[in-house]
């Protein structure tokens, strides 16, 4: 009997070991659970921090390919309206010899006809 008895306070003692064990492992889950969730969360927050600057990256390169667009035709239209006066003064310089020519001719035909 007493061997039986031994034997409960030794099964008893086993199951509060075991017990405590369980509950350890329980608690050391938990926080890890906890844990793990936190992460989860902080990966969340830093893939959304990720995407809002991808999408300001993206927007300044639209940005700054349409003001290089804008340079462009810019550019262009400055070589086009330096064209344009670079002609205006071509035309301008034959115009103004041309008057000469008349002036002088005028006076040469003018002096004839006195």
């Amino acid at each position: 009997m007493e061997e039986l008895e031994e034997e409960v306070r030794q099964t008893r003692y086993e199951k509060e070991e075991v017990e405590g064990t369980y509950k350890e492992q329980s608690d050391i889950l938990v926080e890890a659970r906890k844990e793990c969730e936190e992460l989860k969360k902080n990966i969340e927050g830093k893939m959304r921090e990720r995407d809002l600057l991808n999408k300001d990256v993206v927007d300044q390169e639209d940005l700054a390919r349409i003001n290089n667009d804008k340079l462009k035709t810019l550019e262009n239209e400055k070589t086009k309206l330096n064209n344009k006066i670079a002609g205006y003064k071509a035309e301008s310089e034959k115009l103004t010899s041309k008057m000469w020519e008349l002036d002088n001719e005028k006076e040469k035909y003018g002096i004839e006809a006195s």
